[in-house]
């Protein structure tokens, strides 16, 4: 059966999108065959990103779609061939029943989260709203993207520590470098800068590492 991991949040513009994509590739450049579903039908950002990338010749990927709920996109998984070895959901930027939905089905949910509190606050709410119904701490992580300094990583992480919940490491800060590269349809890890691809590679490695690890 294929991993199933959910990237959500409460709010839109913390990076999740971002993630996903890089995500996605990140599994597919190791050979394995991913899906990567976009469920915000009101914006569609990660389908028109993908677009981008064809059209600018980047490597492409076994499925990029978009569904209506997490059934739909779970459900049209289970009987193609072959069969997907990744399942990445792009969920809408709020909470809501199809959130709870993908929290049960899923290997891992990763929420990514500023270092301010206006993100940090409704990010450990929801996490605590998972566990309040029966989803376990280990399927949870937190990421810490578009960081502007070592101060704000080091209050977030003692923040989201406090709470329990883990950090994932590598931290992403908020450089054009990542917002250039996907304006062409490349990722996080496909920068024009080393130090900023660098860091990436250290958050997707932890994704994958904490995946395999949990499964």
């Amino acid at each position: 059966m294929a991993y199933i991991i959910g990237i959500l949040s409460t709010k839109g513009g913390v990076g999740k999108s971002s993630i996903a994509r890089a995500l996605a590739v990140a599994i597919s450049s190791s050979g394995y065959r991913v899906r990567l579903c976009d469920l915000d039908i009101a914006q569609t950002t990660t389908v028109d990103w993908y677009k981008r990338r064809l059209q600018n010749g980047g490597d492409t990927l076994a499925s990029v779609e978009m569904f209506r709920t997490v059934d739909d996109a779970l459900k049209n998984t289970v009987d193609l061939q072959p069969s997907f070895d990744a399942i990445i959901l792009d969920m809408p930027g709020r909470s809501s029943v199809e959130t709870y939905k993908l929290a049960h089905a899923a290997n891992l949910i990763i929420q990514p989260t500023s270092g301010t509190l206006d993100d940090l606050v409704p990010a450990v709410r929801l996490y605590h709203e998972l566990k309040a119904k029966g989803i376990p701490y280990e399927k949870m992580a937190f990421t810490l993207n578009r960081i502007t300094t070592e101060a704000e990583a080091a209050q977030a992480l003692e923040y989201i520590r406090r709470t329990g919940y883990d950090v994932l490491d590598g931290i992403l800060q908020d450089k054009a470098g990542y917002k250039m590269a996907q304006n062409i349809g490349r990722t996080l890890q496909e920068t024009n800068y080393s130090t900023l691809n660098e860091a990436a590679e250290e958050l997707l490695g932890s994704i994958i590492n904490r995946l395999t690890g949990n499964r």
